[in-house]
């Protein structure tokens, strides 16, 4: 700020060189210093003036400085010019190793001024305890290929791969030397040329840096212009960048696969074609030519890349697309090409759930079995699955006002997991069980020939000129050539045979082998035959040439026969057999001399001659035989048929080149060789000289080279001629050869080998010649290389024991000692290098030399090591400190350190830039192991050390000590040894601290002395002392002798007393239980058996008993059983077993190959789940065996959590169950077009089934015996006999009443069904238009759909959602099944109504009417449906329905339940009939089930009715019904009951909630809160599954509930005992609260008087409960008191005093009431002579308003029965009102009490 006279100015001047410029000035006017009085004397005019002329030359100001800026902006550019090339200068030379691997503390590293390799490998290993070692089970490699630019920012990454892990580490070093090669072409220079794709990564200010070139830019010479390059090599690169697709055809294509040659795409160049299939042939091969793959490189082809299209968007991984071959992948696409939308649908959500997407071959399949799936497209979620099941398919039937509180989503999610669906982008889908065909079983010959389009191109010949220029030149020597990568199989080209004797075969084959010979001398050719005859040294010269011939990559061939029965494995289909010689010796009979065994001369026979004999001679012979190699051949894995690979610098090369050195037949040594020779065959001194300074690789090559040398080309030197000796060129191309087969055996580089001048050493030379050369090479090869073998085996087995030796001599770790710490070096005084001090003595020295250096400057650097052994492994740590810096203690500054980086983002960000992600995982793991484990282990054994010290110190005092604090010391320092072994092997799970208690002598006399008063009270109480502590420490009290232990025993012969037999088996009753798809057994006669179970085969998978017993011993003290988890585990599958045998009796036999799977699946999975359970228990231990110190809380929540995980699994498992019981229930469905046919032949089925059983019921009735009943066979007879002499009924017959009635029930609902779906296919439905949109009735589809031409809006969708229609995206439709329902819907929908006024349900009926008068002009229509036609065809006649109802006007359970007549009407609703039948539940379904079949009429019951009311008349109001005797009693029947929840508010929060969830939320099962809904015979063979599976499926048509679901209860009554049952989400809970009566439980703190007594014992507050109520509160009787007036009980934490029963004193009126009272009235000690009352008078009292005792009109009704014989003679009884005065009259009364209640709303429909 510069101050002026009359302003300031702020100066905000700035300049940046070669960035920016500021000149910025302000003007403030200053009031102190300015004068205006010369100014404001002017006139204004004059001012104005003056401002202007002012403004000017400011203005001219700013132009000359604006000038003086456009100067500057010349200049700073300069400037920034300069800078920017000094910035290019100074860019520093990168580093690099010169294309040498160097070792780095992180693996190893390559690198030259372009690229750079690493890798890195880890052992993982595993801690075996009883070898108390550790052992690598795996290795984990790590490589990539970065640039190395000058760039600080980081470089490009060109390839690479994180931790790839191998089980073999073998495996694992032939991949990385596999990488190493293929990328070993960047680094053969210095300074390579830059691919384009990098360039920027090398140019500083858009100017290449010097040195580097770009790839097809030639390099820019001083003074060229930049850019100036030729844009050819540009747009090359462009068109070869991977992944453009070129000329796909989006009309047919379905998907694309990118075709790429292995070659390049190992080498990194880029490449690879896309190509859109289906394709055809002439596609295919222009894919293939322009990636370079022809006839000639079959094996370089492969697949690199799928891609879906948006027609077809199915995802399966590469793999799978790879794994198959282009003829498939062609199938395939054809396939899908002609799929429709909704099929491309299907298929695409298939794929996605994933059950046959494993192969391209299970995807062929898939798309021509789409029928055994369905799919939901507006299904997306559980909750939509909910809504659709209940709202559209009507699955269980839920009332409206149910829905409003019904969990959907809960519903679908149950559904789901039964279903085991999957929702997709394409809708919910899921299997629905239909047969899956395996059309295509992966044979070529499967596939359509039409789809066959894989072929290679025949390559491009060069011209014949080139061809015999190139043989023009015979010793050229050919440049090494790249490694090829490991190649495909290539096809066998078979040597054609047209001979048909086998003597002409062999002619022939000898011919191909004579010119295979003369053909063979090509360089590559040569060394195809010499791989060969590497992996054949051993076959024949002969054979070994055929096998080069015809399969040039065999590596093990065997015969047809051979693969199969010796390998287990097959020749593919398909493959052509490799043509070799075989021998083939035949014998024959000869006249031959005899000779003389001892001396071996032929034998004289007496005539002078020669003896002569017959003998077999052996001839010699071969044949052609077909053989193949094991890659033509598939099946079981074979083990390594190869020899051991020694790759890099020839790992183990010290035992190869010692089994060379013991091959060789002369000695070999190492010597400085002068020009260009690596080794020499010494002829006259007989040894081999290798050359000094090769590598390991080049040694043995030279090495075998030289033996060659040795062993074939050994001459004497001294003899005058070498006739035999080749010449030296032979000798040279024998001993490469040699060289070249063997290096090839053990994989060694052979790269560098070239035969380029084999073809002019061959020529002009003799086809013997070359024979004899080439059986040399090959007999001379297979004799070094099982030489080599046999050495190299003897020299591996040496060293491995000697490994063992050394392994032995190891000294074990000693698992007690503290860990020790190492100073290394130190800046600090007090600390030396060498320093070893314990960890608890160097932490706390390390902290005191912190503190003190607080004060003072800087800080001292101190590196240090701490020895310990974890886990029973020694090992070290290694960190620097600086102390002084305030970090404290040594296991604190490490705490702190780790900590810091943990959390540090910057460090994250840093590696993530630097190393990658995987590098970033691996060190938060390492940092997380330290702060999680490695620092709690030291501080375990710091606070052992404290321990140590301080028991010590108190030892070392010794004279204060008592013998206890001597004792407990003393095991301190023991209990301190013992803690450090367990820390040191990593058991933290330390025993109890000793306890200075545990020590006092005198305090354990007195436990002792305790314990024995204890034991002799318990023995007194005649108790052990176990059941003496329940008790509370007392005795047990004298129980008062029950009514039951007095009861007479019951007869034998009491019916009682026997054990009730089984339901007798039938047909009837079983098909009852079951589903509309299992269909009668026969209608010819009725069957009592059953067929026998079909055997169910259980597999047991197998169950860890290790970890089992981890598990155990985790969790509890007690020891484990051995096998009990095998055992628990078969428990469970066995109970599976049964219950797939019980299914499979009751499902067709289709099924059972399914109930099997499902049933195996179980066994695996719950295997499995078991096992992962028993190891997720073993991790943490339970805090009751470990204790609380130093309990790991974050492990235990993580097994928490996987635990939780583990049970979910579970679950699931069990819900395999429920799909067993589910298999084969399914029933006919609507949709189903051949429904009424199914429905009619199962109803003719169930009438001869009713016709039989009541025929054979008649002849029963008719005969008293089955016996001759012609309705039945004999074998039937016999079994209905034992099931009725088995039969708990007093009357049993052959078929029971309820079987009748159940059967029947099905008959007429069969009926229904048959009538309303043939109705509805003969009259069918018609659509209409509205406003706004039209209605079709799909019958194709059996859907009423409705079409609007605009999207409705919201409350029109609230309104078709809630009349059942749901949106289909596949239709555009709105739509439900199409029935009367759904035209019933369409009335109560305003905004669909048809444009002609009429309702949808009129417009059917009239449409129905106009084509009935058109097929029948003179006939009356008949029954349509919706309505009725206005004159059918006869009268109407009402028919009589009957059904059981509870009784609303009475609450005694004899008469609690009403067998009702319902009388149905024209409309289509009944109304009320007759009471026939007033009385309990069981009894009038007993009398339903007659009247349907039709044993009984109404009269019939009631005029039964009336009979029970005479036999027992109505007991007055006050009298008890008297019991009814034994004799009189009917049998206690079998039978169960289903409860469901009442309807209303008070129950919703029950409503359909699992068990767990109602004990979470705090209720109960209580029976209040429920209605009776169905009673009905429990059959002996019923399950709750069967209950379950009828009231689901199949109902009986009696049954008003809601289908069985969660939250109903069953009750079973089974031999006089009840049982309640939940129905939980997954089975049934027995609930034994349903059963009990809800009474409050008295507590004695409730019911004090506020009174107290004292006894020598103390104070207890006075309660008014009795002794028997005290004791069901679980008191117990503790003393009395002293004057015996009061009880104290007690119930071990609390007691109370109740009073005690007092005599019975003496009443002296008593004698006077027996004297004077003329009554017969009990002695009340009142004097009354007031007689009883009659019931008459005492009825009048009540009709006048007073008041009357209910005991005194009891005794009066009582009284007048007795005295009812003294009635007048000759006076008429009154007459009994009728059934419906009665019931009239009770109507009346309970009105007077409470309000009628309204009748049940199933009562008043149909």
């Amino acid at each position: 700020m510069e101050k002026k006279k009359g302003y300031s100015m702020f100066v905000k001047d700035k300049l940046d060189p070669a960035d920016s410029m500021r000149i910025e000035r302000k003007i403030y006017f200053e009031e102190q210093t300015a004068d205006l009085s010369g100014l404001t004397a002017l006139p204004l005019e004059q001012l104005q003036a003056l401002r202007e002329e002012y403004a000017a030359a400011e203005k001219s100001a700013f132009e000359a400085l604006q000038e003086q800026a456009a100067a500057w902006d010349e200049q700073a550019g300069k400037t920034l010019a300069i800078d920017k090339a000094i910035e290019y200068v100074r860019t520093p030379e990168v580093k690099h190793t010169a294309n040498q691997w160097e070792a780095t503390d992180y693996g190893k590293h390559i690198s030259n001024r372009v690229y750079q390799m690493r890798y890195h490998i880890s052992e993982n290993t595993r801690y075996d305890r009883e070898k108390e070692k550790s052992f690598p089970y795996s290795w984990t490699l790590s490589w990539s290929i970065y640039t190395n630019s000058p760039h600080n920012y980081g470089q490009a990454k060109i390839a690479g791969q994180e931790r790839k892990v191998f089980a073999d580490k073998a495996a694992m070093e032939k991949y990385l030397n596999g990488r190493i090669k293929a990328y070993a072409h960047l680094f053969t220079e210095i300074s390579p040329s830059i691919p384009k794709e990098y360039a920027e990564q090398f140019k500083v200010n858009g100017q290449l840096l010097p040195g580097y070139s770009i790839e097809g830019e030639e390099r820019t010479q001083p003074g060229q212009e930049a850019g100036k390059t030729d844009p050819a090599p540009a747009e090359q690169a462009a068109e070869q960048t991977t992944g453009q697709r070129k000329e796909r055809d989006p009309m047919n294509e379905q998907f694309s696969i990118l075709i790429d040659s292995r070659t390049r795409f190992e080498t990194g160049k880029p490449g690879g074609e896309w190509l859109s299939i289906p394709t055809t042939a002439e596609q295919l091969h222009a894919a293939m030519k322009s990636v370079g793959i022809t006839a000639e490189n079959p094996q370089d082809f492969f697949i690199n890349g799928f891609a879906n299209t948006e027609k077809q968007p199915f995802d399966v991984p590469l793999s799978v697309i790879q794994g198959s071959t282009i003829d498939e992948l062609n199938y395939l696409g054809k396939l899908l090409e002609m799929q429709s939308d909704e099929d491309r649908d299907k298929f695409t959500a298939a794929v996605t759930l994933g059950e046959h997407a494993g192969s391209v071959k299970d995807l062929i399949n898939l798309a021509q079995n789409l029928d055994c799936y369905w799919i939901y497209p507006t299904v997306r979620s559980e909750a939509d699955y909910g809504y659709y099941l209940i709202d559209e398919l009507d699955e269980l039937e839920l009332p409206e006002e149910a829905k409003k509180y019904f969990k959907y989503e809960e519903y679908g999610r149950d559904a789901v997991q039964k279903d085991r669906g999957q929702f997709t982008d394409q809708g919910y889908i899921y299997n629905n069980g239909n047969t899956f065909s395996q059309w295509y079983k992966g044979r070529d010959n499967d596939i359509p020939k039409e789809y066959k389009v894989m072929s290679f191109p025949e390559p491009e010949r060069p011209t014949p000129d080139k061809l015999e220029k190139d043989e023009a030149v015979p010793e050229q020597e050919a440049a090494p050539q790249e490694p090829q990568p490991e190649a495909q199989p290539r096809p066998v080209n078979p040597i054609i045979l047209t001979a048909d004797k086998p003597a002409e075969k062999l002619k022939e084959i000898t011919d191909r082998l004579e010119q295979g010979i003369t053909e063979l001398f090509d360089s590559e050719r040569y060394k195809e035959y010499l791989q060969v005859m590497s992996k054949f040294h051993n076959y024949s010269f002969n054979n070994t040439l055929l096998i080069a011939m015809q399969k040039p990559d065999a590596s093990l061939i065997a015969g047809f026969n051979a693969w199969k029965n010796n390998f287990g494995r097959n020749v593919i289909r398909g493959e052509k057999g490799i043509r070799i010689l075989a021998p083939s010796p035949y014998k024959i009979r000869q006249e031959v001399e005899k000779k003389d065994p001892q001396t071996g001369k032929t034998v004289i026979g007496k005539d002078g001659k020669p003896v002569t004999e017959t003998k077999e001679i052996q001839i010699p012979a071969y044949k052609v035989v077909a053989v193949f190699d094991v890659s033509q051949t598939e099946g079981r894995e074979l083990p390594s048929i190869s020899a051991n690979e020694l790759t890099g610098d020839v790992e183990q090369y010290e035992d190869f080149f010692a089994a060379l050195e013991k091959t060789s037949p002369v000695p070999m040594g190492f010597e400085k060789i002068e020009g260009t020779a690596h080794g020499y065959y010494h002829l006259e001194e007989k040894r081999i000289a290798i050359d000094e300074g090769m590598s390991q690789l080049q040694n043995l090559k030279t090495a075998i080279h030289e033996i060659a040398h040795a062993k074939l080309h050994d001459i004497d030197l001294n003899a005058p001629e070498q006739p035999d000796r080749p010449d030296r060129r032979t000798r040279e191309v024998q001993a490469e050869s040699i060289a070249y087969t063997v290096c090839q055996h053990y994989g060694l580089d052979t790269s560098d080998y070239s035969f380029g001048y084999v073809a002019g050493w061959s020529s002009g030379r003799e086809l013997a010649e070359l024979k004899i050369s080439l059986e040399t090479i090959r007999a001379t090869a297979a004799e070094i290389i099982n030489t080599i073998d046999g050495h190299f085996a003897e020299l591996q087995k040496e060293r491995e024991a000697a490994k063992a030796q050394e392994a032995e001599k190891e000294p074990t770790p000693d698992l007690a000692a503290e860990p020790t710490v190492t100073i290394l070096w130190s800046e600090s005084p007090q600390l030396r290098e060498g320093d070893t001090f314990p960890l608890s003595r160097a932490n706390a020295l390390i902290e005191a030399i912190d503190e003190a250096n607080l004060a003072s400057p800087g800080y001292d650097k101190t590196e240090f090591r701490i020895d310990y052994v974890m886990n029973g492994i020694p090992d070290h740590y290694e960190g620097r400190q600086d102390l002084g810096d305030g970090e404290g203690a040594l296991i604190e500054h490490i705490e702190k350190y780790h900590t810091y980086y943990a959390n540090d983002p910057n460090w994250e960000n840093y590696l993530l830039q630097h190393e990658g992600k995987e590098a970033l995982e691996a060190d938060k793991e390492h940092r997380a192991m330290l702060l999680n484990e490695f620092i709690p282990y030291l501080k375990l054994h710091c606070n052992l050390s404290e321990m140590e010290r301080i028991a010590g110190g108190a030892l070392q005092a010794g004279e204060s000590l008592t013998p206890t604090e001597t004792a407990y010391h003393t095991a301190m320092q023991a209990y301190v040894a013992e803690c450090r072994g367990l820390i040191n092997q990593g058991e933290y799970h330390l025993p109890p601290v000793p306890q200075l208690k545990d020590f006092d002598v005198e305090l354990a006399a007195y436990k002792e002395h305790v314990k024995a008063e204890i034991a002799q009270e318990a023995a007194d109480a005649g108790m052990t002392v176990e059941e003496y502590a329940a008790n509370g420490y007392e005795p047990y009290t004298a129980q008062e002798p029950e009514a039951a232990q007095t009861a007479e025993p019951q007869e034998p012969g009491d019916p009682e007393a026997q054990e009730k037999p089984q339901e007798p088996e039938s047909p009837a009753s079983e098909k009852a239980d079951t589903s509309e798809q299992a269909e009668p057994t026969t209608s010819e006669a009725a069957q009592t058996s059953t067929p026998e179970p079909t055997e169910t085969t259980v597999t047991y998978y197998p169950i860890n008993e290790n970890a089992a017993r981890r598990a155990k011993e985790a969790i509890s003290f007690s020891d484990y059983k051995p096998g009990s988890a095998t055992a628990e585990y078969r428990h469970y599958v066995d109970e599976a077993a049964e219950i797939a045998a019980r299914q499979k009796k009751r499902v067709d036999p289709s099924f059972h190959e399914r109930i099997d799977g499902l049933l195996d699946a179980y066994a695996r999975k719950l295997a499995a789940n078991m096992n992962k359970g028993y190891e997720i228990t073993a991790r943490v231990p339970s805090i009751m065996i470990a204790g609380g110190s130093n309990f790991p809380v974050r492990k235990k929540e993580k097994q928490n959590a996987a635990a939780d995980k583990n049970m979910e699994e579970y679950r699931e498992i069990q819900g395999l169950l429920d799909k067993i019981r589910s298999t084969g229930m399914g029933g006919i469905s609507a949709d189903d077009p051949n429904a009424v046919s199914k429905l009619e032949s199962k109803l003719a089925k169930l009438e001869a089934l009713q016709e039989t059983m009541k025929a054979v019921n008649a002849y029963y009735r008719k005969n008293k015996t089955l016996d001759g009943c012609p309705h039945l066979s004999p074998e039937q007879i016999e079994k209905l006999k034992a099931s009725m002499s088995g039969s708990y009924r007093a009357n049993p017959k052959p078929f029971e009443s309820y079987q009748l009635s159940n059967n029947n029930a099905e008959i007429h609902r069969l009926k229904n069904r048959i009538t309303a779906l043939t109705r509805r296919k003969e009259l069918g439905y018609v659509g209409w238009e509205f406003d706004g949109g039209r209605v079709e009735a799909n019958t194709a589809d059996n859907r009423l759909q409705i079409f609007f031409d605009e999207k409705p809006d919201k409350e029109i969708r609230e309104e078709l959602k809630g009349n059942g229609f749901r949106y289909a995206p596949s239709a555009e439709a709105w739509q439900r099944q199409l029935n009367d329902n759904a035209i019933y819907a369409a009335d109560r929908i305003k905004c669909i109504q048809p444009l002609t006024g009429e309702r949808p349900t009129e417009l059917q009926k009239r449409a129905r009417q106009e084509a009935a008068a058109q097929e029948q002009p003179q006939e009356e229509t008949q029954g349509a449906e919706p309505g009725t036609t206005d004159t059918p065809e006869k009268p109407f006649e009402p028919e009589s329905i009957y059904k059981v109802r509870q009784n609303p006007y009475s609450d005694n359970p004899e008469n609690s339940s009403i067998l009702q007549e319902y009388v149905t009407q024209e409309n289509g609703m009944a109304k009320l009939g007759d009471i026939l039948y007033i009385g309990t539940p069981e009894k009038c379904r007993e009398l339903l089930g007659k009247l349907e079949a039709g044993e009984l009429t109404q009269g019939d019951v009631k005029e039964l009715y009336a009979k029970a009311q005479e036999a027992q008349p109505a007991a007055e109001p006050g009298q008890e019904t008297p019991e009814p005797t034994a004799a009189e009693k009917e049998p206690d029947k079998d039978t169960f009951s289903i409860y469901q929840l009442k309807r209303g508010d008070e129950t919703r929060d029950y409503r359909f909630e699992p068990y767990d969830r109602l004990q979470a939320a705090g209720l109960s099962v209580e029976a209040a809160n429920y209605d009776l809904i169905y009673t009905a015979p429990l059959a002996p063979d019923m399950t709750l599954e069967d209950i379950s599976v009828r009231f689901n499926i199949d109902h009986p048509k009696d049954f008003k509930g809601h289908s069985l679901s969660t939250s109903d209860v069953v009750v079973l009554h089974q031999n006089g005992q009840d049982t309640a049952h939940y129905a939980d989400s997954y089975g049934y809970r027995e609930v034994p609260e349903f059963l009990q009566e809800q009474t409050p439980q008295l507590t004695p703190d409730t019911r004090m008087t506020g009174e107290q007594i004292r006894t020598p014992r103390g104070s207890f507050s006075v309660t008014d409960m009795t002794a028997e109520q005290m004791r069901e509160a679980g008191y117990g009787l503790h003393h009395t008191s002293e004057d015996g007036k009061y009880l104290i009980m007690g119930n071990g934490t609390q007691a109370f005093a109740i009073a005690a029963e007092q005599p019975e004193k003496v009443n002296p009126l008593k004698h006077i009431e027996d004297a004077i009272e003329q009554n017969d009235n009990n002695f009340d000690g009142i004097i009354n002579n007031t007689p009883t009352p009659t019931a008459d008078e005492l009825e009048a009292k009540a009709r006048s308003g007073e008041q009357i005792s209910l005991a005194e009109y009891a005794a009066a009704l009582k009284a007048d029965k007795e005295q009812g014989k003294k009635t007048e003679p000759g006076k008429k009884p009154e007459k009994k009102p009728s059934i419906r005065a009665q019931l009239k009259a009770d109507k009346e009364r309970a009105a007077q009490k409470k309000q009628a209640r309204s009748k049940s709303q199933d009562l008043e429909r149909s």
